[in-house]
């Protein structure tokens, strides 16, 4: 990892919802490596947590049981937090939409307990199935189920800049760029392999003056 993300991450406390997941265990992983004060792992499974407690045995790992869904666990889990990783599933509703629509509700959750935190910022993915997949594609309609109406996230945008939060977006191609700039977002993150597209990382330069790699 680059010298300069290390030294970001050094002495502070990383909150890591899903880290007994199969992308939160990965980058807790990393994370042991790095220099945090803290870190901590949010999940359901107890087992899990107890698994990687023997494995790790160190004391800067503390362990939460929580759900995602449940307002007040989060906002607790992110007291005194620098940086927070949304790595959960709710593949365990009963409700299909909580874990393959875009979740108006878990995003306004989020939205709440980063502000709660005292993030500096906040950062979503903007998904349009149309810069990701074309049409006949496998998984081209579940792609289309995680789009977001635009007026939430206008309203998302509205709370974070109310409460003094910056607000950025990941971004897939000119569209969701246009539209992050519409909505409001202070900056955006482009993949790494997006630097050789000539057309969205000009247009990025164009319109903010933060971008991310």
């Amino acid at each position: 990892m680059n010298s300069n993300y290390k030294k970001i991450f050094k002495n502070k406390t990383v909150l890591i919802f899903g880290g007994t997941g199969l992308f939160g265990n990965a980058f807790l992983e990393k994370a042991i490596n790095l220099q945090f004060k803290e870190i901590r792992i949010f999940s359901r499974d107890e087992k899990k947590q107890h698994d990687l407690r023997i494995k790790y045995n160190n004391k800067k790992i503390k362990f939460i049981i929580g759900d995602i869904r449940d307002m007040p666990s989060v906002i607790d889990s992110c007291n005194k937090v620098d940086f927070v990783f949304h790595l959960a599933g709710t593949n365990r509703s009963e409700n299909l939409d909580d874990f393959t629509c875009g979740n108006e509700k878990l995003t306004y959750l989020l939205t709440k307990g980063a502000i709660a935190a005292n993030s500096d910022a906040v950062k979503f993915q903007l998904v349009y199935a149309d810069e990701l997949a074309t049409p006949d594609y496998e998984y081209y309609d579940l792609f289309k189920e995680l789009e977001m109406d635009n007026d939430i996230w206008f309203r998302v945008c509205n709370k974070i800049h109310d409460a003094g939060k910056k607000l950025y977006f990941d971004v897939f191609g000119l569209f969701s760029l246009d539209m992050a700039k519409e909505i409001g977002a202070d900056g955006v993150k482009l993949s790494t392999t997006e630097f050789y597209n000539k057309d969205l990382f000009d247009r990025a330069v164009r319109q903010f003056d933060r971008i991310y790699l």
